[in-house]
């Protein structure tokens, strides 16, 4: 079984074409749409809609991809897997790491609404697959807006787990 956790702004859309594939491949696979938009869920309530969608499952494998990383960690499973994602450092919140984690200028360029959710107000300038620009854009048209609470909170976890991890 797979669990594959989204990153910012991104929903379970984001696996569509991910899903058949594994699934055709005899795989049982969850793809649960994160709170990003509810400005008091972090990542607790975002590992409890995974637990949740896992069905108390703790042999699976869960994916993080981006932000996702910073939940996978509090889900229990077989492996976690960081697909190009952050992985939390016990103890200490993810905008602490300042350009570490975002590289120099990101939180300075992030537009946010009155909620202080970050949000793309232009897709196109989200999209950057130039070799599939139709995709890329309609893709991009889809993102939400994202909550600061995971990126501020501190990890809520004393050490990384043992759970085997790639």
């Amino acid at each position: 079984m797979f669990a594959l956790v989204h990153g910012a702004w991104h929903g379970a859309w984001a696996r569509d074409a991910l899903i058949p594939e594994l699934e055709a491949r005899g795989h049982r696979v969850v793809a649960p749409d994160l709170p990003c938009e509810d400005v008091d869920a972090g990542t607790a309530e975002y590992a409890g809609v995974v637990i949740e969608a896992l069905d108390g499952s703790d042999d699976a494998i869960v994916v993080g991809h981006s932000l996702g990383g910073m939940t996978i960690p509090l889900v229990p499973a077989r492996m976690h897997v960081y697909l190009c994602a952050y992985v939390p450092q016990p103890g200490r919140a993810l905008i602490d790491r300042g350009s570490e984690a975002f590289g120099p200028g990101f939180a300075d360029s992030a537009l946010r609404d009155e909620l202080e959710r970050s949000y793309w107000p232009d897709p196109a300038a989200a999209a950057h697959d130039l070799q599939y620009p139709a995709e890329s854009a309609a893709l991009t048209g889809r993102l939400r807006r994202q909550s600061r609470k995971p990126s501020v909170e501190p990890s809520p976890l004393d050490a990384l787990p043992a759970t085997p991890c790639a």
